[in-house]
């Protein structure tokens, strides 16, 4: 999740990602099937949304497609280690003043097909994860993620 400080168009980004992920992906293993990259952003436009977010992805809620038993297999790889540490550090940071139509932060997932996941090993999925916060700091800045979580509780594994 990011603060909207330096939001870019989501389809630049998508291409950009993809093809560098897929050039990456595609060193690191080698698929007889056709797997995929894929980012996806969400404008959240009130604080109660970004609590929301963070709530569900340190599973403070029910996340009702999650796996009880792999809940420590999820991963904090950017940010404080819980959903109330991280609104925290977020709402210290807000300004005073907050436009009305104002977008508070950008939802960001990362993830590939399933076959990817089938077939990577521990690593390549590890550094997968790895170059895809990369790109999420390189593109908004380190400074502006607020969380960032690798879930490996549900059928396919995603960093949100």
């Amino acid at each position: 999740m990011l603060r909207n400080e330096h939001l870019t168009s989501e389809a630049q980004l998508n291409v950009e990602w993809v093809h560098n992920l897929l050039c990456k992906t595609s060193q690191l293993v080698t698929l007889s099937v056709m797997t995929k990259a894929i980012f996806r952003t969400q404008k959240l436009k009130s604080t109660r949304s970004v609590s929301g977010c963070l709530k569900h992805n340190f599973r403070d809620i029910k996340t009702p497609n999650a796996d009880l038993d792999k809940l420590d297999q999820n991963e904090v790889l950017a940010g404080p280690e819980t959903a109330q540490e991280a609104m925290e550090s977020y709402t210290g940071e807000l300004p005073d003043k907050i436009r009305k139509n104002a977008v508070m932060a950008i939802e960001c997932l990362a993830t590939a097909s399933p076959e990817f996941f089938e077939t990577a090993t521990p690593e390549t999925q590890k550094q997968f994860f790895a170059d895809s916060l990369k790109f999420i700091e390189d593109r908004f800045g380190k400074e502006n993620i607020i969380s960032a979580v690798v879930h490996r509780d549900e059928s396919t594994p995603h960093l949100q």
